[in-house]
């Protein structure tokens, strides 16, 4: 069985769901079907075209469900140790509470001459591939624990990279297919409108991802293939990878909680021992 590796940056997606290419070998293309549901039903959205408008703009209706349920779930993360900051009406990173009071110490940094372009880089591999029995509310719930998780790691003066990743065991073209979309580098400021659409949409999973299938395997592959994991040598060294989603783990944001918390401690002791040896 080959390896197909499909691997873009945000932009580079948004390009190629953009293009019309067709392809002859799949007769059937579900990344295109209707849902009368909409965005609440089990594509996550009503045609492509609105997918599409997701994919460029953002999903708005998730991006509030998706900010209140990090609102909620921050408080119920394990804060790491916080650095102190120096304010000022110039450099650093824009502290956004201060922007909105119209305080005109707008920017932060961190006391030190550290700062974040020295910071250690927290890479999260996020494996996006679901059972069609998961219900949008959990992919959500994750979404909301992702959310608070990396804000907590760069308040604590670390950058973190975020992927999007999905594998697929793919037989009728003898293939192991491989999905990495970038959505925020190390430098990037996190944008909840890219990542309520990239990790709590269902249209990411099954429309952006059904439509790469497509438009990469030569012939069409019965139910678009099997979930697969990832190997923990897939991705580079202080990388926290977060598997696909099965059942009842993510059904209620607490337990979304402590499932990605717990994933965060085990990474993290993974690396001091690492640490140690060396």
């Amino acid at each position: 069985m080959k390896t197909i590796t499909y691997q873009r940056d945000w932009f580079e997606l948004q390009t190629d769901m953009a293009n019309e290419k067709e392809n002859e070998g799949w007769h059937k293309q579900s990344s295109q079907d209707k849902d009368r549901r909409g965005r609440q039903g089990w594509s996550g959205s009503s045609t492509w075209g609105d997918a599409m408008q997701m994919l460029t703009y953002g999903w708005t209706d998730g991006r509030s469900a998706l900010a209140e349920a990090a609102e909620y779930t921050a408080p119920m993360m394990q804060r790491t140790r916080q650095p102190r900051y120096r304010y000022s009406p110039a450099g650093g990173t824009p502290h956004v509470p201060n922007v909105c009071m119209g305080v005109p110490n707008t920017m932060r940094s961190r006391g030190g001459q550290a700062g974040r372009a020295q910071a250690p880089v927290v890479r999260i591999a996020v494996n996006i591939g679901a059972p069609c029995s998961i219900a949008p509310q959990d992919i959500i719930n994750r979404g909301g624990a992702l959310i608070a998780l990396i804000d907590n790691i760069e308040a604590a003066g670390q950058r973190v990279e975020l992927e999007a990743v999905c594998r697929s065991r793919c037989p009728d073209n003898e293939t192991d297919l491989r999905v990495r979309i970038m959505i925020k580098r190390a430098a990037d400021t996190l944008s909840v409108d890219r990542i309520a659409f990239a990790l709590a949409s269902p249209a990411m999973l099954r429309r952006i991802k059904f439509r790469i299938m497509e438009i990469t395997l030569p012939e069409y592959e019965y139910a678009y293939g099997y979930p697969q994991d990832f190997d923990e040598d897939d991705f580079p060294a202080n990388t926290m990878y977060l598997p696909r989603m099965e059942d009842q783990i993510y059904n209620t944001e607490e337990r979304a909680v402590r499932h990605v918390q717990r994933k965060w401690d085990e990474a993290r002791a993974e690396w001091q021992k690492a640490r140690e040896i060396v």
